[in-house]
């Protein structure tokens, strides 16, 4: 009726409004995915590729489709069928390949049989490919299912990690952005990877190729969950010598540092008293009097009357204590070192 309506005033500029799709059904989704399983398993990767597309069409008809082919098994049949080609040769299914990668970065979570297809030395092979090339939608699609599935297991960090190339490659995408979503994967996947067994190596390679620096940058004016992600970051690699040596040797590093505290959030501020504490406890004179300079020993204070939790209350009462036996003499560093007097708080 509304539609024979739309049509008798069609000369009023009244378009007449489509008849809607009947919304996909849970077995039609299993339908699908069955048969793209079966296709996986014969390797015809031209009918693979067809009930794909299918699929993101249906998913494009509405928001309704999309939750139900996610529900449904559909990033479990394809992390399958993306395992496989990328066994048998990923320059000859590269098309294939990179439509199974972007349609599974909405389709997780992945599910148990997921991850452990994807995280297969093949699948891992062919991600980090297709983070090292050219392509930014495929660098973006391989950088959202890397954070998806090492998110979940630290056995998956470990195996990316010895392919060659990988930091590098996550490096270069904070480098040049492709987008803030892109961006915070990214941080995520090389927070994870500084927590990891080998983060001390990891470390070291981190600040040889300019990590933080392009950290301290990003937290100039990130958002709250990027400079959760960099603080995080800094907060791992300042564990190690060679992480405090580089953080040591910058001058963005304590500005920034002190001007986060109780800036961005509760996890924020966490991180930035655990950076502080690794920082100032080393017995380096300059890092403790330069935050005290710059307001630290105030902030700090507040930190312990608003709250926070024991492990971050017990680092914040060392470095006030610390630093409590440097305020008396910071005349004489301040001369001696060249930082500016700290006006003695009444």
């Amino acid at each position: 009726m509304i539609q024979d309506w739309c049509v008798e005033n069609k000369s009023y500029g009244i378009e007449r409004i489509p008849t809607p799709r009947i919304p996909i059904t849970p077995y039609e989704v299993s339908e699908i995915c069955s048969r793209i399983e079966a296709a996986t398993q014969r390797r015809d990767a031209i009918k693979c590729l067809d009930l794909l597309r299918q699929m993101k069409n249906l998913a494009k008809e509405s928001e309704r489709n999309k939750r139900c082919i996610v529900q449904n098994g559909a990033s479990c049949a394809l992390a399958a069928c993306f395992e496989l080609f990328a066994s048998l040769s990923i320059e000859e299914y590269t098309d294939l390949l990179k439509e199974i990668l972007s349609a599974l970065t909405w389709t997780l979570p992945l599910g148990e049989k997921g991850k452990s297809k994807l995280g297969s030395a093949n699948s891992l092979r062919c991600i980090a490919l297709f983070l090292k090339g050219d392509d930014l939608s495929s660098r973006k699609h391989a950088v959202l299912v890397l954070k998806e599935l090492i998110s979940e297991d630290q056995y998956f960090v470990n195996s990316l990690m010895e392919i060659e190339g990988i930091v590098e490659a996550l490096f270069q995408i904070v480098k040049v952005p492709i987008c803030p979503t892109a961006t915070k994967a990214c941080l995520v996947v090389i927070y994870h990877m500084t927590l990891s067994q080998n983060s001390e190596m990891i470390t070291l390679k981190l600040v040889e190729i300019g990590l933080i620096p392009l950290i301290l940058e990003i937290l100039v004016d990130g958002d709250k969950s990027i400079c959760e992600m960099a603080l995080g970051i800094l907060d791992s690699i300042s564990s190690w010598d060679q992480g405090r040596k580089g953080m040591y040797e910058n001058a963005l590093t304590m500005p920034l540092l002190v001007k986060k505290i109780l800036r961005v959030s509760n996890t924020a501020t966490r991180f930035v008293v655990s950076i502080l504490w690794k920082l100032c406890m080393g017995e380096n004179e300059n890092a403790v009097v330069e935050s005290m300079q710059l307001g630290a020993f105030e902030k700090l204070l507040v930190v312990l009357q608003v709250g926070c939790g024991e492990n971050s209350k017990a680092k914040v009462t060392e470095l006030l204590k610390l630093m409590n036996l440097y305020k008396d003499e910071l005349d004489c560093f301040a001369s001696s070192l060249g930082f500016k007097f700290l006006k003695r708080p009444n």
